[in-house]
Formats: C-alpha cells, structure tokens, sequence
C-alpha cells in the first residue's frame, strides 16, 4: 500500500515540477533608472514580437521618473533588449495602457503622469522613429488614475478611458475621458461615487461588455462595498 501511495505521489509531482521548470526568465533591463510602477506590454514596434513600455517614480525632491520603451534588437524575446525614452520627465505612478487609434497599426500609451491623464502618440504609424521622444497629448490636466481602461463607453467607435480615483497618490477623483474627436476630449468627473457617500471608487476597476451589445458597464469596490455602475 505504501509503494502504490509513493508511486501516486511522485505521478502528481512530475507534472507540477515540469511546469516549474518551463518557465523562463529573460531579463530586460537588470538596472531601470527609477522604480518602475507602470508596466504595459503591446506589440509598439513590430506586429509579431512585443516591446514593453515602463513608467518609473519620480524621486521626492522631482528628479528621476520618465517613461521608456523597451524593444529587443534582435526581434525575439531572447533580445538584447534595448531601453529608449518615451518622455524623460514626470512621475508615473500605478496604471498606463495600450492606446489603438482607429486604423493605426501601432498603439500609442495612455499614462499617469504627475497628476495629469497624458496621451503619447506612436511615430510608427507615420513612419517616426519610435526610440525618439514620442508627441503627447494631456487628456487630463486635473488628475491620474490608480487604474484604467481604454474602451469605447459612447458606442461611437473612438476609444475612451476609464479612470478610478488617486485616493492615495494625488487625492483626485474619478473620472471618464470621452473622446469626440482627435484632440478633443470631454472629461467627465466623479461618476462612480458610492451611493450616500461621497467616497469615489479608487483601486482597481473593471469593465465589461454585456448580452451581446456595445455599452460598457464598470465594476469597482471600496471598503464599504462592490459596485456595478451600469452604462445609461
């Protein structure tokens, strides 16, 4: 009996210590130039091998931070990996996302820096050099987010972004950023709030899809709860 329970063990083991093992750890980059809190992953630079953009903290007394690309050179995951700057300048804390233009091919990033939602605009897609600093837009000049989305809320096939609260960071509130056109942005402020409270949702958000249709709806939670806020 215990022969077949040891043989029953080691069967159950084999599979975990394989997929252990499979794991593979390529190192991109073993001294960033700051600490780096915002991480986004999307193919930037080619259409068949991922490049990786990092938003780094600035310091306290301001030096430090920026947001940088990194590609590998050698067009596979193995690199070298090589770091450029996206914008040397600014804090950026917590959450940035992938940002597809319609009928771009390369997405540009949408990032918390230093209090402001800014928009970063891939030279790719007009045949720039994306190891260059990239053109920006600010979305936002009154507040980041702690987390955010890219979806399109208002069904009119332009990409908007959905921010949660910076309750910690910067103190700023929620917000939608609708996008009506190119370069032209409506913001709307605190419309996740807790019913009854003045709390706005901070923390990590999420939005879906339902039944089949367009509008999107958003979830998010503080201390007192968990909260569906349904697209009108």
């Amino acid at each position: 009996m215990k022969s077949v329970f040891r043989l029953a063990f080691m069967a159950a083991l084999v599979p975990m210590l394989a997929y252990g093992q499979s794991v593979q750890t390529i190192i991109i980059d073993p001294h960033p130039p700051g600490k780096p809190l915002e991480k986004t992953v999307a193919f930037f630079t080619s259409t068949t091998v991922p490049s990786v953009v990092v938003g780094m903290a600035a310091q306290d007394d301001g030096s430090g931070g920026g947001i940088y690309l990194y590609a590998s050179s050698s067009e596979t995951l193995s690199g070298p990996w090589t770091m450029t700057t996206i914008d040397r300048v600014g804090d950026f804390y917590e959450r940035s996302a992938a940002f597809l233009f319609p009928g771009d091919t390369y997405p540009g990033i949408v990032a918390s820096r230093s209090a402001q939602l800014v928009l970063y605009f891939n030279p790719m897609n007009w045949g720039g050099d994306p190891t260059q600093p990239w053109p920006s837009e600010i979305i936002n000049p009154n507040a980041g987010c702690n987390d955010l989305h890219v979806a399109a809320l208002d069904q009119d096939g332009l990409p908007d972004v959905v921010c949660s609260a910076t309750l910690a960071a910067y103190g700023t509130k929620s917000f939608i950023a609708f996008q009506n056109d190119y370069n032209n942005w409506q913001i709307v402020d605190d419309p996740f709030r807790v019913p009854g409270s003045s709390d706005s949702i901070g923390d990590g958000i999420d939005v879906i899809s339902i039944s089949g249709g367009p509008r999107i709806n958003v979830v998010g939670a503080t201390n007192s709860g968990v909260y569906w806020f349904r697209n009108p």
